[in-house]
């Protein structure tokens, strides 16, 4: 059979690969994201180009790098993770232990490690993340899950779990995979989105989607020091947005399913085939990601560096002025910082041991240093 091979996806209308390949059965030029297990499709004309993730981390570095003391640097990337760490336990409504706090960044600590992604890398992130060792899981989900709203109603299924193992070997395969999706944002939002539209766990989905966003990132574009672009933070600020991405995946393919309600869990009458999960429209997806890094790089970063410089400087002047416990201290300042320069009522008869002129002229050299520092770095 004679003739040229066509385009599987038209280049000028698709993220397509880079390496695509020849289908002589059907003459057709293979050049999907993924596979027939797992191929995400994102629409061309709504990827942001400008600017690219490459230039938002150049950006982020060159931010970074203004901290010269390289015990400050140590401190800030300390202080990025613990706000990525917080930021996405909170967005799960969660106020995590100091233990399960520091299980968190020991992991972001690992994004971008060079491993073989599949299900007993997973697992071990899975017990790692989870609440409790009751929800350690030993391998993918062998039952159906689901995810409630509010007032009880279903919002979401999962695919059931004998398409798991399918689309998870699809999903591992387009995330280890070097010569398709090359595209540094288009990977990071379609595997960590990808994976939380499988929900391959009964429990800590969430939480892993979001510390894949920081994998993938960490192995394309990785910062000095381990640094992290704190995108959970970023993310905490804007939930109805997020909300918004997931939804317009469960919600239509949610519909799907024909099941009625029992008193302990839902009782399934029919599930929609698993191509449903395998081909999703990621465009959306990819969007909001970009909006997310460029806002973590261009505003969270800045901010989060200005308040620690202004907390360095604030302390230092207190522990020149005043003979206080270094504790107190931290403390005072933290205060002021989360009531927009003020010691409140309450808190002043916390410290009512301190003369008020002593209070007061903390609270004045928080606001001389650290508001002004603060400022000024958002200013730029």
């Amino acid at each position: 059979m004679a003739g040229g091979y066509v385009d599987l996806f038209p280049r000028e209308a698709y993220v397509t690969a880079e390496k695509p390949v020849n289908k002589p059965k059907f003459r057709v030029r293979d050049n999907a994201l993924g596979t027939a297990d797992f191929c995400p499709i994102v629409r061309l004309d709504a990827v942001p180009q400008a600017p690219s993730v490459i230039e938002l981390f150049d950006e982020a570095r060159r931010t970074l790098e203004t901290l010269s003391d390289p015990a400050l640097y140590e401190r800030a990337v300390n202080y990025l993770n613990l706000s990525e760490t917080r930021s996405s336990f909170a967005i799960e409504r969660e106020q995590p232990s100091s233990e399960k706090q520091e299980r968190f960044i020991q992991l972001l600590r690992r994004a971008g490690e060079p491993v073989v992604v599949d299900e007993d890398w997973l697992v071990d992130l899975q017990n790692t993340v989870v609440r409790d060792v009751f929800s350690q899981e030993a391998s993918y989900r062998t039952t159906q899950n689901w995810l409630e709203d509010a007032t009880g109603k279903i919002s979401f299924f999962p695919p059931p779990p004998e398409d798991l193992r399918r689309l998870m070997d699809g999903w591992e395969a387009f995330v280890s995979e070097r010569g398709r999706c090359n595209d540094v944002l288009v990977k990071a939002a379609c595997a960590a989105f990808g994976f939380v539209y499988i929900h391959p766990f009964l429990d800590g989905n969430g939480r892993l989607h979001r510390f894949l966003i920081q994998h993938v990132l960490a192995r394309s574009v990785p910062l000095p020091g381990g640094a992290i672009v704190p995108v959970s933070a970023v993310i905490l600020k804007d939930i109805p947005d997020y909300l918004a991405v997931l939804t317009r995946f469960s919600r239509p393919v949610t519909n799907l399913w024909r099941y009625t309600r029992g008193d302990v869990s839902p009782m399934v009458i029919e599930s929609p085939p698993s191509r449903a999960y395998r081909f999703f429209d990621a465009t959306r997806e990819v969007a909001f990601l970009h909006k997310m890094i460029r806002l973590a790089v261009q505003e969270e970063i800045p901010r989060e560096l200005a308040w620690l410089t202004g907390y360095d400087v604030a302390f230092r002047q207190i522990d020149t002025e005043f003979d206080l416990p270094q504790k107190d201290i931290s403390a005072l300042i933290r205060m002021i910082q989360s009531n927009q320069g003020n010691i409140s009522a309450n808190r002043r008869k916390q410290f009512s041991h301190l003369p008020a002129t002593v209070l007061d002229r903390i609270q004045e050299i928080v606001r001389d240093t650290f508001f002004i520092a603060i400022g000024s770095k958002n200013e730029n």
